[in-house]
């Protein structure tokens, strides 16, 4: 996807059978509130402009047309790299290491920690 460093929140599963169920409905309902405040309150997330455009769309013919567009971002996947800079000064490798590590694992206790608010 599109923040290949900023843990995103997969939407609530719609649920084919059981979707009119008072329980079902009620639990959804919770989980797009946590998936709305998430979003809504993260400072990139919340400017980026596919996320107003699934807000505000209303016609599925000019939904279709925005998530085209939002498909061909040049920045998604491995072009991300291209806006990495490299430092000028010399790096240590064992700082850099354990700055990897500990970003991996921040990553994955995120990753983690976002799956059980959807």
């Amino acid at each position: 996807h599109k923040f290949t460093v900023i843990s995103v929140p997969h939407l609530p599963e719609k649920q084919a059978t059981g979707r009119f169920e008072e329980d079902f409905i009620e639990k959804r309902k919770r989980r797009l509130i946590l998936w709305m405040n998430h979003m809504t309150s993260h400072p990139v997330l919340s400017q980026y402009e596919g996320f107003e455009h699934f807000l505000m769309c209303a016609d599925d013919k000019q939904w279709k047309l925005g998530k085209r567009r939002a498909e061909k971002d040049e920045m998604v996947g491995a072009h991300f790299m291209l806006t990495l800079q490299i430092p000028k000064e010399h790096q240590d490798l064992q700082d850099v290491e354990e700055r990897v590590d500990n970003f991996k694992a921040f990553a994955r206790k995120m990753d983690d920690s976002v799956m059980q608010l959807t």
